[in-house]
């Protein structure tokens, strides 16, 4: 099994050989469900919860915000349209679907089947959120993740 630095570093190792970011002639080379896979290489880790939240979700908005700048909203929400399979992990589960539906309501488009089924809820996550700003966190969660019991402060869901 590898440690978690193994993994952070083939992961790493993996995006920064792929020149083409996730657009290639507005054909999307990474998606939900291509990110999502990244849990085979976290299972057994004692912090996969939170490497999955980084690995999967963080970098899934990453994607989505690349395929918007590259191509618009209509490329960007085919991130989007393929259901990803469980990862095993319902908490990562619900935070594509809370995910999916976030950036549908941004940008004006139709939030796919698979992220409207009300079964993709948790109770009470607070991913990567500091002991003092849990209550930031329950005010301040965007109401997509907020309704399925994830609660992030908005710095949570920024990217560089």
């Amino acid at each position: 099994m590898l440690s978690t630095a193994e993994v952070i570093s083939d992961i790493f190792e993996s995006a920064m050989a792929d020149d083409s970011g996730c657009v290639k002639s507005n054909r999307l080379v990474h998606t939900a469900v291509s990110n999502a896979e990244v849990i085979t290489e976290l299972a057994g880790d004692k912090d996969a919860l939170s490497l999955a939240w980084r690995f999967i979700v963080l970098q899934t908005i990453d994607t989505y915000r690349l395929a918007k700048q590259r191509g618009g909203s209509e490329l960007a929400q085919r991130v989007f349209t393929e259901e990803p399979k469980p990862t095993g992990y319902p908490a990562i589960d619900t935070a594509l679907a809370a995910l999916a539906e976030w950036f549908a309501n941004q940008d004006g488009w139709q939030v796919p089947a698979w992220a409207a089924d009300r079964k993709r809820t948790v109770v009470g996550w607070f991913p990567l959120v500091l002991e003092f700003e849990r209550a930031r966190a329950l005010n301040d969660s965007p109401q997509e993740f907020k309704k399925r019991g994830i609660f992030v402060t908005p710095e949570g869901l920024a990217r560089a």
